[in-house]
């Protein structure tokens, strides 16, 4: 059975858990551990959004299962930077959710989208 969810989230700390629960018992979808490798990838695309952001913004949330893959999506005002990350301010996040996600990419625009997508299968 396919099904998406959908939130707008202030773009606070908090929600960055918010996200993460979202995908606590989600139905029909990832093996359990896929299904965690995507609540990290999720955790941290919100995380970064509510990092970068444009301040006030909200920062939106979108889930989409089709049966064979879990695509998250996470839109947010402000430009997308990438730089290398340095082990002493952090910036590891999108190290991880390459390692974990079976694609991801970003979409820019007058809004930032960065997604990413994980098959069902055993973890990478």
């Amino acid at each position: 059975m396919a099904w998406q969810i959908s939130r707008s989230l202030e773009a606070k700390p908090g929600d960055v858990t918010v996200a993460r629960h979202l995908l606590e018992d989600p139905p029909g979808s990832l093996s359990p551990s896929r299904l965690e490798d995507a609540r990290l990838v999720v955790t941290e695309l919100v995380a970064n959004a509510v990092r970068h952001g444009l301040v006030g913004r909200d920062v939106d949330l979108l889930v989409r299962w089709d049966e064979t893959c879990l695509r998250l999506e996470v839109r947010s005002a402000g430009p997308f930077h990438t730089r290398k990350p340095q082990a002493t301010e952090g910036g590891w996040g999108l190290v991880l959710v390459d390692a974990l996600a079976d694609r991801w990419g970003v979409d820019s625009g007058p809004l930032t989208t960065v997604w990413a997508e994980l098959e069902n299968r055993g973890s990478r």
